[in-house]
């Protein structure tokens, strides 16, 4: 193996130094970027998970009330054709 001099067109000329600069400026955009994402991913997926899980209560109350409304016509309000026509006819 030869050692071999570093010459002139060895060394980083100018127009190669804002290149790396801008790299690395545009990296750590990137990473800024990508950081915020995954925190707004978080927080919307905790967003979801909490409104599905109203969705479930809401959905089961629903229910509830709809059994106590069928409950509440079967026992205590006739149907239209029990009910007898009003005295005016």
């Amino acid at each position: 193996m030869s050692q071999r001099n570093a010459t002139a067109k060895d060394l980083p000329t100018q127009s190669q130094a804002p290149v790396n600069t801008t790299m690395n400026d545009q990296l750590t955009d990137l990473q800024a970027r990508l950081t915020f994402q995954e925190e707004s991913i978080d927080a919307l997926n905790h967003t979801v998970a909490r409104q599905a899980q109203e969705i479930s209560e809401l959905q089961q109350a629903f229910k509830k009330i709809t059994q106590r409304v069928y409950a509440l016509s079967e026992s205590h309000i006739a149907s239209a054709a029990e009910e007898a026509p009003p005295p005016h006819y």
